[in-house]
C-alpha cells in the first residue's frame, strides 16, 4: 500500500508482499516445526486456532489496505453506513468521511506557521482560511478538530516535513501502525509466557481481526498508537531498556495524557530509573516543541484548550447527535 502511495507501480505491492509472505514463512519454518513438534496433544486445536485468526487477520487487514490506499474502494472498508443506528438524523457515513489523520497534519501546518490559537475549532472542518493539508484532502474526508497537546505534533510535523502529501503519509500511517501493533502485541506475549507456543498466543491475531481495531486503523486514529507504545514502554522497563521505555512512555504522555497513569504507577513502585529517563525525555520532548514551534502552542493549550476539555465544550459537536 505504502509503495503503491508513493507512486510505484500497484503490482509493487502485491511483489512486496510476496517476498515478506516467503521470508516470513521462511524464518517461521524450523521455528513452528519445533513447536508442534513439543505442543501437547491438547494444543493442537489451540495451534490450529491461532492460525486461522492470523489468516482471518491478514486477510481483513489487507483488504482494509485496499480502501487506505484508494478511498474510491468503499467495498473494503469497515461500516460504510450508519444500519445499526437507525437513526435519521445520522446520514452521514462516518467511518468512511471520518478520519483523524486529517486534523493532526492541519494542526502540525499551523503550528509550524505560527497561528495563534490551533484549537479553535474555525481552522479545521469549516475553514476560511484552507491549508495546503485541506487542499490535499479535498473532499475525500471531514477535516477533524485537534484535541491533543502540542507534544504530540512533533511526529506530523515531521511527516510533512517529507514533502510527502495527506494520501502518501496516510498511507505510511496505516502501515506503521499495523507492524506497531503486531509488535508489540507478539512482544507482551513473549514477554509473559515466553517463545513457547501458549493459549496467550491468540492475543494478537484476535485483537487485530475486531472491529473496534479495524475501524482505529481505517481512521488513522492514534488513541491505540499510545496505548501500544505505552505498554511496550513497560515491557522495555522490564527488560531493562529504560532508555527506550522512557522515550516511549514520555511521548505517550505528552500526546494523550492518560497514560501519565504509568508513570504514577512508576512512582508509586519507586522504580527510580525509569521514572527518571521518562521524566527525562518529557523534558526533551517539550523543549524540541518549543524549539519547533515555539511557546504559542502552549499558551494555546492553558488559555484555551483545558478549559475546553474541563468544561466538555472541547466535545460539544458529540451532543449535538446523541444517536
Amino acid at each position: 500500500v505504502s509503495l503503491t502511495a508513493l507512486g510505484t507501480p500497484a503490482i509493487a505491492t502485491h511483489v512486496t508482499a510476496g517476498i515478506l509472505v516467503i521470508a516470513g514463512a521462511t524464518v517461521a519454518h524450523a521455528k513452528i516445526r519445533t513447536e508442534i513438534a513439543t505442543l501437547k496433544k491438547g494444543s493442537y486445536f489451540l495451534f490450529a486456532l491461532w492460525l486461522f485468526l492470523a489468516a482471518g487477520a491478514v486477510y481483513r487487514v489487507s483488504s482494509l489496505a485496499l480502501f487506505i490506499d484508494d478511498v474510491s474502494r468503499t467495498e473494503h472498508a469497515y461500516q460504510r453506513e450508519f444500519r445499526e443506528l437507525n437513526d435519521p438524523e445520522l446520514t452521514e457515513p462516518f467511518y468512511l468521511q471520518h478520519n483523524c489523520s486529517t486534523c493532526y497534519l492541519v494542526a502540525a501546518h499551523l503550528a509550524g506557521s505560527g497561528a495563534e490559537n490551533l484549537y479553535d475549532k474555525k481552522h479545521y472542518r469549516n475553514a476560511e482560511v484552507k491549508t495546503p493539508v485541506h487542499q490535499e484532502i479535498g473532499d475525500a474526508f471531514n477535516v477533524d478538530q485537534y484535541q491533543y497537546p502540542p507534544p504530540f505534533l512533533l511526529g506530523p510535523y515531521l511527516a510533512l516535513l517529507t514533502g510527502l502529501d495527506f494520501f502518501q503519509i496516510r498511507a505510511l500511517w496505516f502501515a506503521f501502525s499495523v507492524i506497531l501493533f503486531v509488535l508489540t502485541s507478539a512482544a507482551i506475549t513473549v514477554w509473559i509466557c515466553g517463545w513457547r507456543f501458549h493459549a496467550l498466543w491468540l492475543i494478537w491475531p484476535t485483537l487485530l481481526i475486531s472491529p473496534t481495531v479495524i475501524a482505529t486503523l481505517q481512521m488513522g486514529n492514534a488513541h491505540a498508537f499510545m496505548i501500544l507504545i505505552a505498554m511496550l514502554a513497560m515491557v522495555c522497563f522490564q527488560k531493562r531498556w529504560h532508555l527506550v521505555g522512557g522515550g516511549l512512555l514520555a511521548y505517550a504522555t505528552l500526546s494523550k495524557f492518560f497514560p501519565g497513569i504509568v508513570v504514577a504507577y512508576l512512582l508509586f513502585q519507586r522504580r527510580w530509573l525509569a521514572l527518571g529517563w521518562t521524566i527525562a525525555w518529557i523534558i526533551v520532548l517539550c523543549a524540541a516543541t518549543l524549539l519547533a514551534f515555539g511557546t504559542t502552542p502552549f499558551e494555546a493549550l492553558l488559555s484555551h484548550q483545558l478549559p475546553a476539555l474541563a468544561s466538555g465544550e472541547a466535545f460539544s459537536f458529540a451532543f449535538t447527535k446523541p444517536g
